[in-house]
């Protein structure tokens, strides 16, 4: 494996690490709700890529870095219900790290 590729493969990793830990750490902090968020933004990317199999835009759209990222700031900002909306694209930012692992 050439340097460049091992150093990429690295880097995604110990990102995909840090986002698990923190996620199963809100998960663990805040209780039932913000576990419940977690699965739900973990399992986004694959219920979408299952229910729009005519839609592949779609699924490629759900794993856009960018989307659970203004979910994260949305849920910053919420007076209400921020902690599950945190935590839900803590998990939702997580999956899509660990697809870019994939070969």
């Amino acid at each position: 494996m050439p340097i460049a590729k091992a150093a990429r493969v690295s880097g995604w990793a110990l990102l995909v690490g840090f986002l698990a830990v923190f996620t199963v750490f809100e998960s663990a902090k805040y209780g039932l709700v913000t576990t419940a968020g977690a699965v739900v933004g973990l399992a986004i990317p694959e219920v979408a890529g299952r229910l729009s199999g005519r839609a592949p835009r779609t699924a490629a759209a759900l794993r856009a870095w960018w989307r659970p990222t203004v979910l994260l700031v949305v849920a910053m900002v919420s007076p209400v219900g921020g902690t599950a909306l945190f935590t839900a694209g803590l998990g939702w930012l997580t999956r899509i790290t660990a697809e870019r692992l994939r070969p």
